[in-house]
């Protein structure tokens, strides 16, 4: 199932990259969203600076949308909790600058 859902990000990229106007980068934030500091991520698994710094901004905003948002795999949290997961998770996952 994961494997599936890690699709997103590449399915994402090819549909935006097929409208007119949209800009290679944010198609690429798409395509990136999921990777992380230190290469565990997906699709590609980048890491560090060859991740693009709005795909990096992105990924935290997204880390902390899942966590506040009820989901069919988890009840929402509070914003605090959220904040103190990426917190936790800086530099390992996310760009300590960016977060």
């Amino acid at each position: 199932e994961f494997d599936v859902v890690k699709k997103h990000t590449v399915l994402g990229y090819e549909a935006l990259k097929r409208i007119p106007n949209i800009t290679e980068t944010s198609a690429c934030v798409a395509l990136y969203h999921h990777e992380r500091f230190d290469g565990t991520g997906y699709p590609t698994g980048k890491q560090a600076q060859s991740i693009h710094v709005y795909a990096k901004i992105v990924a935290v905003a997204d880390v902390f949308d899942a966590i506040t948002s009820d989901r069919v795999y988890g009840s929402k949290e509070d914003p605090y909790k959220a904040m103190e997961y990426i917190l936790r998770s800086s530099e390992a996952h996310f760009d300590k600058e960016i977060v």
